[in-house]
């Protein structure tokens, strides 16, 4: 749509965006734009041509959108002016020189100037005080498949693989990792140091308290067993058995516990009351065998880590299930389950290519790969599961299933295996 008026380009951005909430239809752009075709539309980063309504064209102060149905909420709305770069009039020797022809021609100007304006603040430039003078890039053959880095100079050069940095920032974060469980093994040592003294100190204490109330309670009665480890009356007489009675009682009484989920599906576990912290091991599901031309399950990943938790919450256990075995290749055998406990951490299953992985944890194992069938005299054997986990499928039959927990399937020419559940465990003290 156009308009007979003249345009006014004000110092207006040519873009603006808006948040959707999923009831708003109309949207105002407050900047001019000549034609209907000027204005792009965006949902997300998916550009819209149809199914909504202009209005305002060719006015200075802009005008309206309106959807034929709103934008789902959260969405970000975006409309900006994108004037075509070219020429829309031409002035002919000795012709008219019209006002308005030539103010038209350069508000368009105007109007291209505000959205490569906007486009250029959008992009990467140099500081106006930087001395680098050329950002020319490395040839293509050299800057393939790397990362971009730039020389003492300033100037961009092809730097590592993705890969290396990758294995380079794995190794650091290994290295921050066995630093936070050496200190936090650390803390946990003083903290039963200083547990045992306390104890050491108590006992000492109640044997001096006894011993003067034996050697001043002459005529005095035996003290009871609940009386002694009370220590609230001082005239009765404390014999051997009473004192180490006392004692005792005033040595720590916690023990090992364990919790052990392997059923596929999600559990509810709650924390037992004086249980604030847990050391949680989680295996994820092997894969299932492939046979015919295929191979055998990858293993589950593994995890592990020391978790504070909550006395008397509840915390979900999803326990993966095994890949089932599958003889169709290149179908392949099915995907193992990924176990978590809570959002705390997780192992993924055996994939078709690679064994699954742990996340989250103090500690994460890759699990072990299956054999191929090609060359394996028609026998491929299971993935080992990671961390420790079940072995993969053994038997000489091809068609044996990942051992518990987290192995991956056997494979044969003519059969396949089902790949070993999940498992998690808690380990914690009461």
């Amino acid at each position: 749509m156009t308009t007979n008026n003249h345009i006014i380009i004000g110092d207006i951005s040519p873009r603006i965006q808006y948040t959707a909430d999923g009831k708003q239809k109309e949207f105002i752009y407050p900047f001019p734009i000549f034609e209907d075709n000027d204005l792009e539309v965006f949902i997300g980063d998916e550009r819209q041509v149809r199914g909504f309504t202009l209005t305002g064209a060719g006015e200075s102060q802009g005008g309206t959108l309106t959807f034929t149905r709103p934008p789902p909420a959260q969405a970000i709305v975006t409309l900006r002016r994108h004037v075509p770069v070219k020429r829309t009039t031409d002035f002919q020797e000795g012709g008219a020189f019209r006002a308005k022809v030539i103010n038209d021609e350069l508000d368009r100007m105007t109007a291209q100037i505000q959205q490569i304006e906007v486009e250029a603040s959008r992009g990467l430039k140099l500081s106006p005080s930087d001395a680098v003078e050329g950002l020319t890039l490395p040839p293509a053959a050299t800057r393939k498949g790397k990362l971009l880095g730039f020389d003492p100079q300033g100037r961009p050069v092809a730097e590592a693989t993705p890969g290396a940095v990758m294995a380079a920032d794995q190794r650091a974060k290994d290295a921050e990792t066995a630093r936070d469980q050496a200190n936090t093994a650390s803390r946990q040592a003083n903290q039963y140091r200083t547990q045992a003294q306390t104890a050491q100190k108590d006992a000492e204490t109640a044997r001096d308290e006894t011993q003067a109330a034996l050697r001043n309670a002459h005529n005095a009665n035996k003290a009871t067993k609940t009386e002694a480890r009370a220590g609230s009356n001082n005239s009765k007489i404390m014999t051997p058995l009473r004192v180490k009675q006392a004692i005792d009682g005033l040595r720590p009484k916690m023990r090992p516990r364990l919790a052990v989920f392997n059923a596929p599906g999600t559990h509810q576990w709650t924390v037992p009351n004086d249980v604030k912290w847990a050391v949680v091991e989680v295996w994820g599901a092997g894969g299932g065998g492939t046979g015919g031309t295929g191979g055998a399950g990858h293993g589950g990943g593994y995890t592990r880590k020391i978790v504070a938790l909550t006395p008397g919450g509840e915390v979900p256990v999803t326990i993966g299930r095994g890949g089932t075995g599958n003889v169709i290749h290149p179908v392949g055998g099915g995907l193992g389950g990924t176990s978590s406990f809570g959002t705390h951490c997780s192992a993924t299953g055996g994939q078709r290519s690679y064994g699954g992985r742990g996340f989250g944890g103090h500690i994460n194992y890759q699990g072990g790969s299956g054999d191929d069938l090609s060359g394996q005299d028609n026998l491929a054997r299971g993935g080992h599961g990671a961390g420790g986990g079940g072995s993969g499928g053994q038997a000489w039959g091809g068609n044996a299933s990942g051992m518990h927990p987290g192995g991956g399937g056997n494979a044969h020419k003519t059969g396949s295996g089902n790949g070993a559940n999940g498992q998690v465990i808690v380990h914690y003290w009461i």
